[in-house]
């Protein structure tokens, strides 16, 4: 039997009209990430407030959850779209750039890559990764660096 991989926590940043959008995810027993219906909304003026609610969304992040990816679309596009006064997830990530966030479970270390937009979807520029502490600051601070270069 193959051994599981690690579980990371993990999470998407969305910038749309000056808002950020932090939604978390979460590991299917599949082994597929699937983003969750929950959602946090920060200023980007406000990096201490960006890394607190960072932190509050990498907390809900969970392992193990049932399969039920297989519903229609994700629950997690839903509440972005709805918060972003949109009628489409196309529409939002037409003009959306974004970073992903991961931190090992119980890690002490937040690595923040960039993403380039590519078709439908997006990619991770590796080699533009940030990592950062726990600190909020620093976390809202490197997350505003790694959204300037995204694409």
């Amino acid at each position: 039997m193959p051994r599981k991989r690690p579980f990371f926590r993990s999470a998407a940043i969305y910038e749309f009209n000056a808002r950020l959008f932090i939604n978390p995810y979460a590991r299917t027993r599949d082994g597929v990430r699937t983003g969750m219906a929950v959602l946090a909304t920060a200023s980007k003026d406000d990096p201490r407030d960006i890394g607190l609610k960072l932190l509050a969304m990498l907390d809900k992040c969970k392992d193990n959850i049932p399969d039920d990816y297989d519903r229609g679309p994700s629950p997690a596009l839903a509440v972005i779209v709805k918060e972003a006064k949109l009628r489409s997830w196309s529409a939002f990530q037409k003009k959306a750039i974004s970073v992903g966030v991961f931190q090992e479970t119980n890690g002490n270390q937040i690595d923040i890559t960039p993403l380039r937009r590519v078709g439908g979807g997006s990619t991770h520029i590796d080699e533009k990764i940030r990592h950062c502490g726990l600190d909020p600051i620093e976390i809202g601070t490197t997350v505003l660096a790694a959204m300037a270069e995204s694409e």
